[in-house]
């Protein structure tokens, strides 16, 4: 699958991998929308897979305080409604994350029929 994803350079006797739906700056919260998207598949999509509310809210939770910690924050001062303000913002962008690049992507076999 994703073959175009896979870059090989015969002369160099390199191979790059590229992924460029998260090649640049995005909003925060669509770029983890898309990774709990994912995880619905991509090339078989199956929804049951994706992240249910408690395990979306301890991810969150984990990146929150490695992000403080890279932007200078104090991690224990993240609180639930830190994480509940995230996961809000999350799940809007992960229904758009579906509609948009799921369906799209290079290995989707059929359109979607959303």
């Amino acid at each position: 699958c994703c073959l175009k994803q896979i870059v090989y350079n015969k002369s160099e006797g390199t191979v790059t991998f590229i992924d460029y739906e998260y090649g640049d700056f995005n909003y925060q919260a669509f770029d983890i929308g898309g990774h709990f998207a994912e995880h619905a598949g991509v090339d078989a999509i199956d929804y049951s897979r994706y992240p249910d509310r408690t395990f979306q809210e301890k991810w969150l939770r984990v990146y929150l305080r490695s992000w403080y910690s890279e932007m200078g924050k104090n991690p224990d001062s993240i609180t639930d409604q830190h994480v509940a303000d995230l996961y809000e913002k999350v799940n809007k962008f992960a229904v758009q994350a579906i509609a948009a690049f799921i369906p799209s992507h290079p290995c989707d076999p059929a359109p979607s029929k959303l």
